[in-house]
């Protein structure tokens, strides 16, 4: 009798995969949203998909994560999947991001279904994401990802980081009002030709407020030329330069749509025909990081520290290549309470940082038995009944499925 409703168990599930089939196993994690900010739910990983849903126009979904590093610019990104949508503002999701105090940071409406915002946020932090609908009928699902996008060039000009001539600089924009700054010092007096290709940014219009802008300034912070992005077309400044001077160079989005994020490249060319241009100079950035090996300990009793012994990180390069590292940081761990804790380990190089992370699990302090306490016994016992019977079962298939190759030879 039992192995017969194990059987059918089985064949259960086995259904069930073949209908959702693989994109089942595709689909976002689910994450139930509180419904005020004082029971807001903890997005547990950052870069990480998480559905959630509203169940009417006086429905509220809320959300809440702590920020981690400086110097970093948080992005909240929300796809719509079957709330309604329309022409107007209100007729879709809105999605904003509050502080402890319930004040404002930005906001944005799921317009077309989606949407995004992406600010430079305080470090060690906690920020609240509410997401309402104006409009009056269905109920929907959604999914929502709070990731991070490192600043690796600076937003001052006195900061700003060196590059060469010759050379392809790509770098991007990450979120409101960002400003990437460069410097760069001119080996020979004449003409130069800087190229800035807009990448993943927006097209933008007529206008240079809807478009990337790049404008070259002197020492003196005195404008030498200005140009932007017009219809997709690449941003070209035309200049006359003398040798040994520093040259300065900001990128940015025109004020209406300072938003927006996405990669670019540029590069700054000597049209100077007596001077020699020296072959590009390949670099390799950080990339990622793994963890190629996970601790040998990997459960603990709530209580317990971490012990991250046996653990093998690896950072890997832009050319491909990859080196095991041991001067990176370990935070996250949480021993406080039973359940799964995720560590994330960080690593920083030439600019840049990284993140991987693995879990572990926390399990209850064991309680120690005195003599002759079997409480645990007939569990055991349950629990090796129900392996034979998987076993015999597993066994019972084995046998059907050679009697069938038999028969068929």
């Amino acid at each position: 009798m039992k192995k017969t409703k194990i059987f059918a168990l089985i064949i259960s599930v086995l259904m069930l995969v073949s209908v959702s089939g693989i994109n089942a196993l595709s689909v976002a994690t689910p994450l139930n949203a509180g419904k005020s900010m004082s029971t807001a739910t903890l997005v547990p990983e950052f870069n990480k998909e998480y559905v959630g849903s509203l169940s009417s126009s006086t429905d509220e979904a809320w959300y809440k994560f702590t920020t981690e590093f400086a110097d970093a610019y948080y992005r909240v990104d929300l796809i719509n999947y079957n709330l309604p949508e329309g022409l107007h503002y209100h007729q879709n999701p809105r999605v904003q991001l509050l502080d402890i105090n319930s004040k404002e940071i930005a906001a944005f409406y799921g317009q077309y279904g989606d949407g995004y915002l992406s600010k430079k946020l305080e470090s060690n932090t906690t920020y609240f994401i509410k997401i309402t609908h104006e409009d009056v009928v269905e109920k929907g699902n959604f999914e929502i990802t709070v990731s991070i996008d490192y600043d690796t060039a600076p937003d001052e000009m006195e900061k700003a980081v060196s590059v060469e001539i010759n050379q392809t600089i790509s770098n991007s924009l990450n979120g409101d009002y960002d400003k990437d700054w460069f410097k760069f010092v001119a080996p020979v007096s004449g003409d130069y030709e800087i190229v800035l290709d807009r990448g993943e940014l927006p097209e933008g219009s007529h206008s240079s407020s809807r478009c990337v802008n790049i404008t070259l300034f002197d020492r003196y912070s005195q404008t030498l030329a200005t140009g932007f992005t017009a219809h997709g077309n690449n941003a070209i400044l035309n200049v006359e330069l003398e040798k040994g001077e520093t040259y300065y160079i900001e990128i940015c989005m025109g004020g209406s749509e300072y938003m927006h994020t996405g990669k670019y490249a540029f590069i700054i060319f000597n049209d100077n025909a007596d001077t020699p241009v020296a072959p590009p100079v390949v670099t390799k950035t950080l990339s990622s990081i793994s963890i190629d090996t996970l601790p040998t300990k990997t459960k603990y009793n709530i209580g317990e520290n971490l012990d991250t012994t046996g653990m093998v990180v690896e950072a890997n390069y832009s050319d491909g290549t990859s080196a095991v590292i041991t001067n990176y940081e370990v935070y996250g761990f949480d021993s406080s309470k039973a359940g799964t804790s995720t560590v994330r380990v960080s690593y920083s190089e030439g600019g840049y940082t990284k993140i991987a992370a693995f879990s572990v699990v926390i399990n209850e302090k064991e309680e120690t038995q005195e003599p002759g306490n079997t409480g645990n016994s007939s569990f055991l016992d349950s629990l090796a009944d129900f392996f034979n019977e998987m076993l015999e079962f597993f066994a019972m298939i084995l046998e059907f499925i050679i009697n069938m190759f038999t028969s068929l030879a």
